[in-house]
């Protein structure tokens, strides 16, 4: 479990992006941060960005 996770499941979803962004900026090809990044932009209303955070990357 990572820290993005922990937020996304306290609903603060704006934190658990940061948090996440934040994996990704270390190690950005993670698949699990990839993933959540689409979940984190389902829950934020923004599928287009969902899509784009996993074929961008």
């Amino acid at each position: 479990m990572n820290l993005g996770n922990i937020c996304q499941q306290l609903d603060e979803t704006k934190k658990a992006l940061e948090h996440t962004l934040k994996s990704l900026e270390l190690k950005p090809k993670n698949p699990n941060a990839l993933l959540n990044l689409g979940i984190i932009f389902q829950h934020l209303e923004e599928p287009g960005k969902a899509l784009d955070s996993t074929r961008n990357r």
